[in-house]
């Protein structure tokens, strides 16, 4: 169904873009350390996020 996933990724994982990309996902359920749900991994709000960053000089730029 459109919509739905059973992919998963550790909630603290720091390689879900490309892990997506790998699954071919946009988004993934974000597990805690028992794995249980802790929410959702989308790849628009994490492009956002790093864009938001790297325009606002925070991403550590010269």
């Amino acid at each position: 169904m459109p919509g739905f996933t059973s992919e998963a990724i550790a909630a603290d994982a720091t390689n879900a873009l490309s892990k997506m990309d790998e699954l071919a996902r946009r988004t993934l359920v974000a597990l805690d350390g028992e794995g249980r749900p802790k929410g959702l991994a989308k790849r628009d709000a994490i492009v956002t996020h790093l864009l938001v960053q790297l325009a606002s000089g925070i991403a550590g730029a010269p």
